[in-house]
């Protein structure tokens, strides 16, 4: 009796303190400021709705966290989120929520490098400008103003390119599911056929196309939850190259062809749980994919790949965050692979800081990039006196003191890529500065490499 009565108090106490607690109850979520952008996809991206209880303790949280979701979609630049009309005889109130829209047609022209970044252009090509390609891109970021990237893209120079995407990520009325499109058409006169001491050797014939390259992808984007995204996606490639790269050059490059066709089936899972996904401050990430490319139809190529990829932030002081990511490729089937598709480390955003100059080939890989970064200062910089556009008016910036380490592997078995950096451990450091401006992400690093190599390397992110 006296262990029943005991508990009994407990709880009762426990209610009490919770009763003295303050928070509300959301009666209405008020949006002002989305002009083109609907109000569904403001609260989509929410992790309370109407009805939901909210603790004081817990309201200037909950409002940073979905301030900075709201901030990572791209289409905003600025939010803000208050609590009104609250009645402390009900603890009924609204939560207000003010946005800036981006800017979100983005018709350009600009140049773009024919290699795979800025710092291979720049240190092993001497920035020559006949390797620059001109581009006409037709951006906009929120097509009918559900969230819809349209992007038209015109590429002249040694690539020529036509690409064409639209995505719908809220087609259905429950605003949980979407469809996404692409096709590509490129074609150029210069192709790195092969890879010698862990660099691309490239061939250029101006009076022929080299290697030519055509792409259609259709797919469905299901987000059943706030944080989880399941995608599904069937592409169809159709590449084909010069024959004096089969003959003369490298006869891996497509199996002792000059043509590969092969369909692709995808799936994709993702828990998104970062905070400010540009340059996250907290939370975490979980990927998982499956490809299978080649179904037996073409019989150009029949391998299936395992990617993994899990992110961590940890907010250890007000200004000090520590960052972890870790990306893995297993080769689980490799029939009829090529030399074109055994690319690992070095392309795209799979690098590691000081190898920002080579690529590093193989069938499977895993690296690990970690970071400890100090906030040196933020703030918006005003510009109403020169601007008349909203969207331009308030330019948020901040910058970060960084320290890189990271480590990777890359696992080779086959014989057409004999390379050094494969099948051994590499490592790479050194500080950086980056900067955020406009929601874009700028990275400038020394870094030192595992055979004493150190440089100054470039590297930048957009918002969408």
């Amino acid at each position: 009796m006296k262990f029943l009565f005991s508990i009994s108090f407990l709880f009762i106490s426990f209610n009490t303190l919770l009763a003295q607690i303050p928070f509300v109850i959301i009666d209405s979520i008020e949006l002002t400021g989305n002009h083109h952008t609907k109000d569904y996809i403001i609260k989509n991206e929410l992790d309370f709705t109407i009805g939901d209880t909210i603790f004081f303790t817990e309201l200037e949280k909950s409002f940073k966290e979905n301030k900075n979701r709201l901030l990572s979609t791209g289409l905003f630049v600025d939010a803000a989120f208050n609590l009104k009309k609250y009645d402390s005889n009900t603890n009924r109130g609204t939560i207000s929520i003010k946005t800036i829209e981006s800017w979100y047609i983005y018709p350009s022209v600009y140049f773009e490098l024919t290699d795979r970044n800025f710092n291979d252009w720049f240190y092993d090509h001497n920035a020559k400008l006949n390797r620059i390609n001109i581009a006409l891109d037709l951006n906009h970021k929120n097509l009918s103003g559900n969230r819809d990237p349209l992007k038209i893209k015109i590429q002249r120079g040694i690539t020529k390119k036509l690409e064409l995407q639209y995505i719908r990520p809220f087609l259905s009325m429950n605003h949980r599911i979407g469809f996404i499109f692409n096709t590509m058409y490129k074609y150029s006169k210069e192709i790195a056929y092969n890879t010698e001491n862990n660099k691309l050797v490239f061939y250029r014939d101006d009076d022929k196309n080299m290697l030519r390259q055509f792409r259609i992808s259709t797919g469905i984007i299901f987000r059943p939850k706030l944080f989880l995204t399941h995608k599904f996606e069937m592409n169809f490639h159709d590449n084909l190259i010069d024959k004096i790269v089969q003959t003369k050059f490298n006869p891996d490059f497509f199996n002792e062809n000059t043509k590969q066709k092969y369909f692709e089936v995808k799936y994709s899972f993702v828990y998104d749980k970062r905070e400010f996904r540009v340059y996250p401050k907290g939370g975490y990430f979980i990927g998982f994919s499956m490809v299978k490319s080649g179904l037996g139809i073409f019989k150009d190529l029949d391998i299936l790949d395992l990617f993994v990829s899990m992110e961590k932030y940890f907010p250890i002081y007000k200004n000090f965050i520590s960052s972890y990511k870790f990306k893995v490729r297993k080769r689980l089937m490799n029939n009829k692979a090529s030399y074109y598709n055994n690319k690992s480390l070095g392309y795209e955003d799979n690098y590691l800081n000081g190898y920002e100059l080579y690529v590093i080939d193989g069938e499977d890989y895993f690296c690990v990039n970690s970071a400890q970064k100090l906030k040196l200062f933020s703030g918006k910089l005003n510009l109403k006196r020169l601007i008349n556009i909203n969207q331009f008016q308030l330019i948020p910036y901040e910058f970060h003191l960084s320290f890189n380490f990271d480590l990777g592997y890359v696992n080779n078995n086959s014989n057409f890529v004999l390379n050094n950096f494969t099948n051994r451990f590499l490592y790479g450091y050194g500080p950086g500065l980056d900067m955020i401006i406009y929601n874009n992400y700028f990275q400038l690093n020394y870094s030192i490499n595992h055979i004493g190599e150190g440089g100054i390397f470039f590297h930048y992110k957009t918002k969408i």
